[in-house]
């Protein structure tokens, strides 16, 4: 399991894409929260950039979570973190060693 359990004290909400057309028949992308859970998180990179006069910082993150069969089902496209009022759109997960004790998961933030 985890070395440090102690690590694991940020909550973050698992957030699953439901698409539903509307009366137009356009689809409507809905983001629904799946699961709250506690985990590890480290920022491995940032960057800041100019766009159009205005800053925009970019943060690659790490998530660490145990894991649980509740979240067998998740995957880059159709999921994502909210953690700490924004928006994480994950980029790859990975459960070392098929073993299925933990999930680290690297997504970046949305702007």
């Amino acid at each position: 399991m985890m070395n440090d359990p102690g690590r694991m004290r940020y909550k973050l909400t698992i957030q699953e894409l439901t698409v539903i057309p509307d009366e137009k028949e356009e689809q409507i992308e809905i983001w629904n929260d799946m699961l709250t859970v506690h985990g590890a998180v480290s920022q491995f990179t940032g960057t800041e950039k100019f766009q159009a006069r205005q800053e925009i910082t970019e943060s690659d993150v790490t998530f660490t979570i145990r894991w649980s069969k509740n979240l067998s089902r998740i995957n880059e496209q159709d999921f994502r973190i909210f953690f700490k009022g924004e928006v994480y759109d994950i980029l790859f997960i990975n459960d070392p060693g098929l073993m299925h004790e933990k999930l680290i998961i690297s997504a970046k933030k949305r702007v």
